[in-house]
């Protein structure tokens, strides 16, 4: 399902735009503590949550974080969506992301062999979250001529 779509599906589900803003400010940015405003619309007022969604790199990996933490939790709202990803995650047929669910790449990323999610963003642009080992590596480049599983593997494993 494209990012898009989903979001506009959930804006819909909650009641519309400034319902959902509430929802992202108190579920992403209160508890994930972070700095700055994360969700911008559209200049046509649409959500783009995958085309609009900013932060800091510090604020990445306080995202990342608070996923690891939440996906550890037994009577997470959260962690339940999160573990839900993981289990009925779809095939992607690449090797970097080799499964896919709910905006997530759920199944070795880059390689890793630890339990870990991704976010994965345009280039080489993402955020690995092992919540086994509760690390997080961010990565921001618009570079896509470098081997990031060779990143991935020199810093993390």
């Amino acid at each position: 399902l494209q990012p898009d779509l989903a979001t506009a599906v959930v804006v819909k589900q909650l009641g519309g735009k400034s319902k959902f803003k509430k929802f992202v400010e108190k579920n992403l940015n209160e508890r994930a503590q972070l700095k700055y405003k994360t969700l911008v619309f559209g200049h046509k007022g649409y959500p783009g949550f995958a085309n609009w969604f900013w932060a800091t790199r510090y604020d990445w990996l306080r995202i990342g974080i608070f996923v690891s933490d939440e996906i550890q939790k037994k009577e997470s709202c959260l962690g339940n969506y999160l573990r839900d990803a993981i289990t009925n995650s779809v095939e992607t047929g690449r090797d970097w992301g080799p499964k896919y669910g709910k905006f997530f790449y759920t199944k070795n990323p880059y390689g890793l062999k630890s339990k870990a999610i991704m976010m994965k963003g345009h280039g080489n642009k993402f955020t690995i979250i092992d919540y086994e080992n509760e690390r997080v590596l961010a990565v921001h480049s618009i570079a896509e001529d470098f081997e990031a599983e060779k990143l991935v593997s020199l810093i993390i494993q």
